[in-house]
């Protein structure tokens, strides 16, 4: 056999045991968490494997739309997008899924719609998320 073909066949065995396939996680609970523009800094306790959904308030500035700034994926598994909440009320919708114990923080900052540069977002949520 030839040594060059010989190298390419075990390499390409050796790619093709690399590759796994995604492992779904199905959530065992829920906890649903609301939260007010009066306080957007908040700790929320959760327990492992359980669907976390946050509902954002309206951005401070209209127009504008929540993004995540920080979340840890090493405790959080995002499972939606950033979505409106239906009825044009001007709040969000997100769904992670807990996936060990420990402490996170997850950040989300309003930005405009439109790319713009801008010096200070209109709305932020800081939340320290413990799971345990």
């Amino acid at each position: 056999m030839n040594p060059t073909l010989f190298v390419l066949l075990a390499l390409a065995a050796v790619l093709a045991g690399c590759a796994s396939p995604t492992t779904e996680i199905t959530p065992v609970g829920q906890t649903r968490v609301a939260i007010s523009s009066d306080d957007p800094f908040i700790e929320i306790h959760t327990r492992p494997i359980y669907e976390l959904t946050l509902t954002l308030p309206p951005p401070n500035v209209p127009g504008y739309v929540w993004e995540i700034a920080a979340a840890d994926p090493r405790y959080l598994k995002q499972t939606s997008t950033v979505a409106p909440l239906p009825g044009g009320s001007g709040g969000a919708t997100v769904t992670f899924v807990t996936l060990r114990t420990g402490r996170t923080r997850l950040r989300f900052f309003a930005i405009p719609r439109t790319p713009a540069r801008v010096a200070d977002p209109g709305g932020k949520c800081d939340i320290v998320v413990l799971i345990e």
